[in-house]
């Protein structure tokens, strides 16, 4: 009975020290992680004590002989920089913190300096992915909209039957217009104009970045 008892009593003990562990030893824990997370943004390293920015690699766009933004030709993935921004390789930088890399760096070694301090600041980035402008980090769960791909063109008018759908009725008057014999010499349709040859990814993204209000 007495040993009954004395069992009964470990367990609600250990159970008490589990209870106060969870109620005041977790959160702590918790904290202290938190607290040990904000020092090293704070610092710009990683866990490994190495500089945030030593994980992504930066290369200047140039137009006209000034720089308008830098691309991400490379960043490692699952580093404190990727997971605090979710940065992509070919990311196309426009703004790091409130400067805009157009009008206040240079190279893309400085702008890597700007990034840095960003980081440390815990400031937001602005890029173009693809055709879309982003703010970095984005809202959990947030994706840049896609736009819709336009409706292709019906270039029958309605009532007139055409090659592909033989049954269709011809429109009123149609059949008379074919027998009869052209009286006059058709007009020759004006020239083609001239294509300009089409422009390299990167010169699209200039002339996006070009186009941008703010800019």
């Amino acid at each position: 009975m007495r040993m009954a008892f004395g069992l009964v009593s470990l367990l609600v003990v250990m159970a008490i020290i589990l209870m106060l562990f969870k109620s005041v030893q977790a959160p702590m824990l918790k904290e202290g992680k938190k607290a040990q997370d904000q020092a090293r943004a704070m610092s710009g390293r990683d866990e490994d004590g190495v500089r945030v920015t030593d994980a992504v690699m930066l290369e200047a766009q140039d137009k006209a002989g000034k720089m308008e933004s830098v691309v991400v030709s490379d960043v490692t993935a699952n580093s404190a920089i990727q997971q605090r921004y979710g940065l992509q390789k070919g990311d196309v930088i426009l703004q790091i913190g409130p400067l805009s890399v157009r009008d206040n760096m240079s190279s893309a070694d400085e702008a890597k300096d700007f990034l840095l301090d960003a980081y440390q600041k815990n400031q937001d980035l602005v890029v173009i992915r693809g055709w879309d402008k982003l703010t970095l980090p984005m809202p959990e769960g947030a994706a840049p909209a896609v736009a819709a791909a336009p409706a292709p063109a019906d270039s029958a008018s309605p009532g007139v039957a055409t090659s592909a759908d033989p049954a269709a009725p011809a429109a009123p008057g149609a059949q008379a217009d074919a027998t009869q014999t052209p009286s006059k010499a058709k007009t020759p349709k004006p020239a083609a104009p001239r294509k300009e040859p089409p422009k390299s990814a990167m010169e699209r993204q200039l002339d996006l970045i070009k186009n941008i209000p703010g800019q």
